[in-house]
């Protein structure tokens, strides 16, 4: 199930929002949390690489519990 769709910096929000967010039913915008953050780019030098985690750290609230919380993935064919 997905919870929540992290966008990596303001581009990113900008075109998730002209083009993908139009899309989504109320049902869907109510059950999915929206995380607009900061650019990983070593270009975005206005904030900090340790504000930068302490952002991202976020996410660690939609990881799985525990292994067995996380479905097996399925085969992709060859990969390489």
């Amino acid at each position: 199930t997905i919870r929540a769709i992290a966008l990596n910096g303001g581009k990113a929000a900008e075109g998730f929002a002209r083009h993908i967010a139009p899309q989504f039913d109320a049902a869907l915008r109510d059950r999915i949390d929206i995380l607009k953050l900061p650019s990983t780019s070593p270009a975005n030098a206005s904030i900090t690489r340790a504000e930068k985690l302490r952002r991202w750290t976020i996410l660690t609230r939609y990881v799985a519990a525990s292994p067995r919380d996380v479905p097996t993935p399925l085969p992709l064919g060859n990969q390489r």
